[in-house]
């Protein structure tokens, strides 16, 4: 799955389920290609009928994990 996020630039999700888009971020690069909150906000507009989750740094998302509470992620994939 690709996430088109502005000027022929895409964003491939890490994981994909039947109703989630999860990303991982330990860290977060900035690059010339687009910031990290534009590639998030772009995921939860392009996929209404997915939660968009983060697991890790802190960005836009309908749900995000902390990256010390990851072990939740097995709990918001179930319910």
């Amino acid at each position: 799955m690709e996430i088109n996020y502005g000027n022929r630039r895409t964003e491939t999700p890490d994981f994909v389920t039947s109703d989630s888009l999860i990303e991982v971020k330990e860290r977060l690069f900035e690059s010339g290609s687009g910031t990290e909150d534009q590639k998030a906000r772009a995921a939860m507009e392009s996929v209404l009928d997915c939660q968009y989750v983060v697991v890790g740094t802190k960005l836009p998302a309908d749900v995000h994990i902390a990256w010390e509470g990851r072990e939740e992620l097995i709990g918001v994939l179930v319910s």
